[in-house]
């Protein structure tokens, strides 16, 4: 397997490759390389973020404390804003 391949597998891959400054690092050099093309951490062909939305149902949240709260249903990126997204704003 080429290393492309293998690098962009090894950064979501917590049973081979559990450290997670390991696959940070990974990533890292993925960026660098412009080779990471995972969907949601680049810019489309508008220039617009490409965000991979997850969706977190709604449900009640237990605090340390045991008080409780019911959330509504909301998305969050499945990443944190890329540097490339980040530029796009510039």
């Amino acid at each position: 397997m080429p290393f492309r391949e293998q690098w962009q597998a090894a950064i979501t891959d917590v049973t081979d490759y559990p450290n997670p400054k390991e696959r940070n690092a990974i990533s890292t050099g993925l960026a660098w390389l412009n080779w990471d093309q995972r969907f949601g951490i680049g810019l489309d062909a508008q220039g617009l973020l490409e965000i991979d939305w997850l969706e977190i149902p709604a449900d009640e949240f237990t605090y340390q404390d045991g008080g409780r709260l019911n959330l509504l249903s909301f998305k969050i990126s499945r990443y944190p804003v890329t540097n490339a997204q980040f530029q796009a704003f510039r």
